[in-house]
């Protein structure tokens, strides 16, 4: 996970402060545990990059996300369809059903 971000190089001091200020990813996901019992990690990025496209990780996510909600998958299919640049359909539409594929419940 990418947590600095820091346009200077004179500011190292500033940076190790805000890592030690900052939770691990172990913490995080300890936190969110605790907090929920529907925790489902989804490596949206990745998957996307395994596709041929990074760009697609926010359409994984979106496939992920849908199948917690009440609305079927075909039809988030047709507003792909409809939304996207016919170009990149097909490879939206592989993206949001891989999503679903990784929080299958």
């Amino acid at each position: 996970m990418g947590w600095l971000w820091s346009t200077s190089s004179s500011s190292s001091q500033s940076r190790s402060a805000l890592r030690r200020a900052l939770p691990t990813e172990e913490e995080l996901l300890a936190t969110y545990r605790q907090l929920t019992g529907h925790l489902h990690l989804v490596p949206g990025t990745a998957i996307a990059e395994e596709m041929g496209n990074p760009r697609a990780a926010n359409v994984v996510l979106l496939g992920a996300l849908s199948t917690f909600l009440e609305l079927d998958s075909e039809r988030w299919l047709a507003v792909i369809e409809t939304r996207v640049p016919p170009i990149h359909v097909a490879l939206n539409r592989r993206a949001f059903l891989r999503g679903r594929e990784t929080t299958a419940h």
